[in-house]
C-alpha cells in the first residue's frame, strides 16, 4: 500500500554510510554518493514503471537530478550566463523553490541536508540553504584559480581550489585543512571509507591518486595513476575518480602512455582494506562510462578497436574474466549509451533493468540521456533535454480498507502539516534563524498552506532584516524541539489507536503498516500486531511486526492452523509425524503452518517467508484449478478433501541443497537446481523461499514451476485415475511434464493482486526457441517422443550459444538440456494461448493422458493431424511473434 511521509530527518548533518552507496532516499552528488559509485541502497523496481509525474524546466537539465529525503533538486541552463536551480517535491513534482543564478558554467550541484553548494563561476563556489519557498545564501568561497565541482559529506565540503586541495567544515568559518603536493592537483574529488582520493601530476606528467584523511588533509596513500608524455591537464579539465571495493578507477582526459602503444584513458588502482597499492601496479581499461561493482569486479561500456561493448569484469586470483553483455549482435541499442545505475541486485542500463543474478531483463523502457536516480518507489529520468520524469511501478488495486487507511493518512499529514506551521511562529518568538527555517521547511514539504505559514514568514523575514540577529532563548527553543517530538509521536498514536477500535481486522492492518513502516518499534502498533495474533502463533524474540502483518494478509484468504513437532506423535498423524521426523534430521526450531491446499514447514521466526509461499501457492492453485475447470474436468474448491501440498521452506541455498542431497530427492540438485523441486518420492516440495521481498521476486518462476509439478500429481481432476505416468520413466511425451510447469512458471504472477496474465513476452523458453538457429534446436520428433529416462541423458553441460531478446549476454550458453526445457515450454505457450481452442483443449488433455499412463493419447502430431516438424516451425513463429514483439 502506498503511504505519505511522516517522518523526515530534523538534522541536515545526519550520520551517513562509509560514502560507497547513496543511501535510501538520497542522492546527494554526480554519481549518487562520495564515491561516484553510481550505486544505490534504494529497492529495485522489478515490475516496468510508468510515468507519474513531469516537470519541464526553463531550458535544458545540465546534471543528475539530486535528491535528499523527499526533495529533488534540478538544474537547468536558462542561457550562456544564466542557470536556474530547481527545488521539487518527491511525491508530486511540485516546485518547491525556483530560483535563477548567474552562472557561466554548469553548476554541478552537491546536495547535504538542506545545504546546497554549486559552482557558478571558474574561481567560485557558492553555498546555499533551502529555506521555504527561497534559497538562502550561506557561504561565498572565492578561490586564486579554479575550483573543482564541490563535494558534500556529512557537513563537509570538498574542493580543489587552483592547484590545491581544501577541506570545508560547513558549521565552521574558514578552512579546517588545505593540501599541497609536489606538483598540481587536477579533477574532482571523491571520498569513502573516510578518506579523499585526488590526483595531481608531479613535473614529469606522472599522476598520482592520493587518499587523504578527510578531516585532517593527512596523507595515507599516494600510488602512481597515469602518465601522459609530459602533458599535465588543465584546472577546468574533467578528470573522474570513482572507488570501488578492490580499485579505484581514474578518468583521465588525456590518454595514457602505455608500453603497449594504445591510448585508453582510464587507470585502475587496486586497493585493498581500503588501502592503496602503490607497488602492484596500475591497470588500462578503455572504458567508454563510469564502471559498476558488479561481485568482485564491474560493469562497464568498452571502447575498443573493435568498437563497443558492454563488459562484465570479475577480478578472481589477479585474474580478469569477462563477459560480453551486449555488442552489434545482441542488445546493440545499448552501445550508444553511458547511462547505467545500480540498486540491489538490479541494473539500470539504457532503457533496461537488468536483474544481475542472471542478466534478465526485466522491462524496458525509454532511453535516459543522463544516468536514472533511484528515489524511494520512483526512478527519476532524463528522456528529453528540457523534461525530468518520476516514474513508478502501477499501483497495486486497493482494496476499500486500504483507500480508507490511505485518506486516514492524508487526514494526519494535513494536521502534522499544520502543526509545523504552528511550531514555525512559535521558534519566531524564541528567536533561532536555524529553528525558523527548518520547521517552516518541514511545514512547506508536507504542503501547508501558505496562509498558515504567513506570520512565521513574516517573522523570519524580520529576523533576517534585521540590524543584528537576536540572541536565541534557548529555554524556549528546547520547549519547542519537545513540541515537535510529541508532534511527530501524535499521527503514530492517532492510526495506532483507530487500528485498536476498529473492527475491519483489513483496515487495522492497513494503519499498523502505514505506523511501522515509518517507526517499525513503535510499541503501541508492536502490540497491537501481537494481539492480532492467535495465542498458537510461534512468535520470536525479537518481534518482527511487520513480518508478521505479511502474514495476517496472507492468511486472510487462506485461514491457517498452527502445528509444532511432538515426538511421541503416532506415524498415522501424517503432518506432525512429518515434523518430528524433520525436527530431527534437520533442526528443531520448525513450525506447521496448515491451509486448505498447502502444509508449510520451516523454521521459526520466518512469518514473512510463509506469507510468500502462502499468497503465491494459493495463486497457482487457483490458476491450475481454473484452467481445469474451463476444460471441463475441474472441481469447485471445498467439494472435496484433498490432502494439502507438502512445502518444506529453507532458509538459504545452501541449506535446501544439503537436506535435498541427505533425502536423494532430486535429481535436479545434483545438476544444479539450487532454489526449488518437487519430490514424487517422498510428495514433497523442497525450496529455498526468501524472507524478504526482493530475494522472494527471484524465486516465483521456480517455486510456480515446482508447486505445478505438485499439484498435477496430487490435486489435479485426474489424479485418482493415475496408471503409473509418474513412475513410469519410459513413457513417451515427458515434455508434456516439464514444459506445462514451464507454461506456469512463466506466467507474469501479482500475487498482492491475486492475479496472474499468462501471456509473457519476457518468457525465457519463447525467448531461447525464437533466437536459436535450427542447428541449435533440439529435434521436435525427439522433444516431442522423448521419456524421463531419454531427458535425464541429456547433457547439462553447454555447448552452444545463443543471443536473447530478455536477457544480456552475447554468448547466452545453452546445454541439450536447457533446449529441452525451452522447447516443451514453447510448445505449451503455442499451445495455450498461440493457436485456437483445439490447440489449447489438446494440451490439456495430453496433460491428463501422461498423469494417467495413456500412452495411445500422447502424439501430439498425430493428434493434430500434422508432423512434429511442422508443429516446430509453428511453435518457432509464435515465439519469434511474442518475444520480438511482432
Amino acid at each position: 500500500m502506498g503511504s505519505l511521509a511522516l517522518g523526515r530527518a530534523t538534522d541536515a548533518h545526519v550520520a551517513a554510510d562509509d560514502g560507497a552507496v547513496a543511501p535510501a532516499g538520497r542522492w546527494y552528488t554526480r554519481g549518487g554518493c562520495a564515491a561516484r559509485t553510481y550505486r544505490s541502497a534504494e529497492r529495485a523496481l522489478f515490475l516496468r514503471p510508468e510515468s507519474v509525474w513531469q516537470h519541464r524546466g526553463q531550458g535544458p537539465i545540465e546534471s543528475e537530478p539530486l535528491v535528499w529525503d523527499g526533495r529533488v533538486l534540478l538544474t537547468n541552463r536558462q542561457s550562456a550566463t544564466r542557470r536556474t536551480l530547481t527545488v521539487l517535491d518527491l511525491a508530486t513534482g511540485r516546485p518547491l523553490c525556483v530560483q535563477t543564478i548567474s552562472a557561466t558554467l554548469p553548476l554541478e550541484p552537491a546536495l547535504w541536508g538542506d545545504l546546497v553548494a554549486v559552482r557558478p563561476a571558474p574561481d567560485r563556489i557558492e553555498v546555499y540553504r533551502i529555506a521555504g519557498h527561497r534559497l538562502q545564501s550561506v557561504r561565498t568561497i572565492r578561490s586564486r584559480g579554479p575550483v573543482s565541482p564541490p563535494l558534500c559529506f556529512e557537513g563537509w565540503l570538498y574542493l580543489r581550489e587552483g592547484d590545491e586541495l581544501v577541506g570545508y567544515d560547513l558549521d565552521r568559518a574558514g578552512e579546517r585543512w588545505r593540501k599541497r603536493a609536489r606538483g598540481p592537483f587536477r579533477g574532482t574529488p571523491s571520498l569513502r571509507d573516510g578518506l579523499l582520493y585526488a590526483l595531481w601530476y608531479e613535473p614529469g606528467a606522472n599522476a598520482h591518486l592520493v587518499a587523504v584523511a578527510a578531516h585532517t588533509g593527512d596523507l595515507e596513500d599516494d600510488a602512481l595513476a597515469g602518465h601522459h608524455d609530459g602533458e599535465v591537464p588543465g584546472p577546468a579539465d574533467d578528470l573522474r575518480i570513482s572507488i570501488l571495493r578492490g580499485r579505484a578507477f581514474v578518468r583521465h582526459t588525456l590518454p595514457v602512455a602505455t608500453t603497449s602503444g594504445s591510448d585508453p584513458f582510464v587507470i585502475g588502482v587496486r586497493r585493498t582494506n581500503t588501502r592503496l597499492q602503490a607497488g602492484s601496479g596500475a591497470s588500462v581499461h578503455d572504458f567508454g562510462s563510469e564502471p559498476i561493482a558488479w561481485k568482485d569486479g564491474w560493469i562497464a561500456r568498452r571502447d575498443g578497436p573493435q568498437g563497443h561493448l558492454w563488459m562484465a569484469t570479475e577480478e578472481l586470483d589477479r585474474e580478469l574474466r569477462s563477459i560480453v553483455l551486449a555488442d552489434s549482435g545482441n542488445h546493440p541499442e545499448l552501445l550508444a549509451t553511458q547511462s547505467v545505475t545500480r540498486t540491489d541486485d538490479t541494473l539500470y542500463l539504457g532503457a533496461l533493468a537488468v536483474d544481475l543474478e542472471d542478466f534478465r531483463v526485466l522491462w524496458k523502457g525509454a532511453t535516459p540521456l543522463l544516468p536514472v536516480v533511484p528515489a524511494g518507489r520512483f526512478l527519476l529520468t532524463v528522456t528529453s533535454p528540457e523534461t525530468l520524469t518520476a516514474l513508478a511501478e502501477p499501483e497495486p488495486r486497493r482494496s476499500r480498507a486500504e483507500i480508507a487507511a490511505l485518506e486516514t493518512e492524508r487526514q494526519v499529514e494535513a494536521r502534522l502539516a499544520e502543526g509545523y506551521a504552528s511550531l514555525a511562529l512559535e521558534s519566531v518568538r524564541a528567536g533561532d534563524l536555524e529553528l525558523v527555517r527548518r520547521l517552516i521547511g518541514e511545514a512547506e514539504s508536507r504542503n501547508s498552506p501558505a496562509r498558515s505559514l504567513a506570520s512565521a514568514h513574516a517573522g523570519l523575514e524580520r529576523i533576517e532584516n534585521g540590524s543584528r540577529l537576536p540572541t536565541p532563548d534557548r529555554r524556549l527553543t528546547q520547549a519547542i524541539l519537545a513540541d515537535e517530538r510529541a508532534l511527530l509521536i501524535r499521527p503514530l498514536e492517532s492510526m495506532t489507536e483507530r487500528a485498536r477500535e476498529t473492527e475491519d481486522d483489513e483496515l487495522a492492518r492497513a494503519l499498523l503498516r502505514a505506523v511501522l513502516e515509518r517507526n517499525a518499534n513503535f510499541e503501541p502498533a508492536v502490540q497491537r500486531v501481537r494481539a492480532l495474533l492467535p495465542a498458537e502463533a510461534p512468535v520470536t524474540t525479537p518481534f518482527d511486526a511487520l513480518s508478521w502483518l505479511e502474514f495476517l494478509a496472507a492468511q486472510k484468504d487462506a485461514p491457517v492452523t498452527f502445528l509444532h513437532p511432538d515426538p511421541k506423535a503416532p506415524a498415522s498423524d501424517g503432518q506432525v509425524a512429518l515434523l518430528a521426523k524433520e525436527s530431527r534430521a534437520w533442526r528443531s526450531d520448525i513450525d506447521g503452518y496448515e491451509s486448505e491446499r498447502l502444509f508449510i514447514v520451516t523454521p521459526r521466526g520466518r512469518p514473512g517467508a510463509v506469507a510468500h509461499a502462502l499468497r503465491l501457492g494459493e495463486l497457482v492453485c487457483d490458476a491450475l484449478e481454473s484452467i481445469f475447470a474451463d476444460a471441463g474436468a475441474g472441481r469447485r474448491r471445498g467439494t472435496a478433501f484433498l490432502p494439502p501440498m507438502t512445502l518444506i521452506l529453507y532458509e538459504s541455498r545452501d541449506e535446501y541443497i544439503e537436506q535435498s542431497q541427505r533425502d536423494r530427492s532430486s535429481p535436479e540438485v545434483a545438476r544444479g537446481w539450487t532454489a526449488g523441486h518437487y519430490s514424487p518420492f517422498d510428495n514433497i516440495s523442497r525450496m529455498y523461499v526468501a524472507e524478504d521481498d526482493a530475494s522472494y521476486q527471484r524465486l516465483f518462476d521456480v517455486y510456480a514451476h515446482e508447486l505445478t509439478h505438485h499439484w498435477l500429481a496430487t490435486r489435479a481432476p485426474f489424479r485418482d485415475t493415475r496408471s503409473g505416468g509418474m513412475s513410469e520413466a519410459k513413457l513417451p511425451a515427458y515434455w508434456i511434464a516439464e514444459g506445462f510447469a514451464n507454461l506456469l512458471e512463466e506466467f507474469s504472477w501479482k500475487h498482492l493482486e491475486h492475479t496472474f496474465e499468462p501471456r509473457n513476452p519476457r518468457a525465457n523458453s519463447l525467448d531461447t526457441v525464437a533466437n536459436a538457429r535450427p542447428e541449435d534446436l533440439l529435434p521436435w520428433e525427439l522433444v516431442f517422443a522423448a521419456s524421463k529416462e531419454d531427458f535425464l541423458r541429456l547433457d547439462a553441460r553447454p555447448d552452444r550459444a545463443l543471443t536473447l531478446s530478455w536477457r544480456l549476454g552475447a554468448r547466452a550458453e545453452r546445454s541439450e538440456l536447457h533446449l529441452f526445457y525451452a522447447q516443451a515450454g514453447a510448445a505449451c505457450h503455442w499451445l495455450f494461448h498461440g493457436a485456437g481452442p483445439r490447440e489449447r483443449a489438446e494440451l490439456l488433455r495430453i496433460v491428463q493422458a501422461w498423469y494417467e499412463g495413456d500412452r495411445p493419447h500422447l502424439d501430439l502430431a498425430k493428434n493434430l493431424g500434422t508432423s512434429s516438424a511442422e508443429l516446430g516451425r509453428r511453435i518457432h513463429a509464435f515465439a519469434v511473434e511474442v518475444s520480438r514483439g511482432r
